[in-house]
């Protein structure tokens, strides 16, 4: 059984998290935690924002917060948000542990820890390696990886040659954003698909 969605990209707008958060289906049926890297210059809030692409409650995650299916937790703004046990939520505070700050790794390798193989990680975007090694401790654990298509996967600000993004065989699925949300539902719903 699949029953936590989390989801984190190197340098990922908004605007793709939105894309993929408006084609699922209200309610899911599972929470969905997400690490969120805001496009520079950006006044609204990112959980107003993504608030408006969804009908599915949006909020920052809190210490303690008890995981509800159907809804959004975006880590707060520089604190980690990570999976503390089965259904709660906690955040990192502090020095950084990861960079950026927030990480999706962070966040990844924790729900990794407490749902094994329930657990289902999606690193959209591209531009950095923020996700990989979270994307590998999902895999070890038994759960499921799935990469944004590569060639979707393009951050235009970043520099030639800098970048480390997750590779093909860091996850079982690797998509086109317009099918990773069919692809969560399947998943969520039980119907297990055979990886590309």
């Amino acid at each position: 059984m699949r029953d936590l969605v989390v989801i984190g990209g190197s340098l990922v707008g908004l605007k793709t998290l939105c894309n993929l958060i408006d084609e699922l289906p209200s309610p899911f049926q599972a929470p969905i935690l997400a690490v969120v890297h805001a496009s520079p210059g950006v006044s609204e809030s990112p959980a107003t924002t993504l608030g408006n692409c969804t009908e599915m409650p949006v909020t920052y995650g809190a210490e303690g917060d008890l995981l509800v299916a159907g809804h959004v937790y975006l880590a707060p703004p520089d604190r980690h948000i990570i999976v503390t046990s089965p259904g709660v939520l906690g955040v990192a505070e502090g020095a950084r542990l990861r960079r950026p700050h927030p990480a999706a790794d962070c966040l990844f390798e924790s729900a990794a820890r407490v749902y094994g193989p329930r657990v289902i990680g999606v690193v959209l975007g591209g531009g950095g390696d923020d996700g990989t090694d979270g994307l590998r401790a999902i895999n070890a654990a038994g759960g499921i990886g799935v990469l944004q298509e590569a060639k979707e996967a393009v951050f235009s600000d970043a520099p030639p040659g800098a970048l480390r993004t997750p590779r093909a065989d860091d996850a079982h699925y690797r998509l086109p954003l317009e099918d990773i949300a069919g692809l969560l539902r399947n998943l969520i719903d039980h119907a297990e698909l055979q990886p590309e």
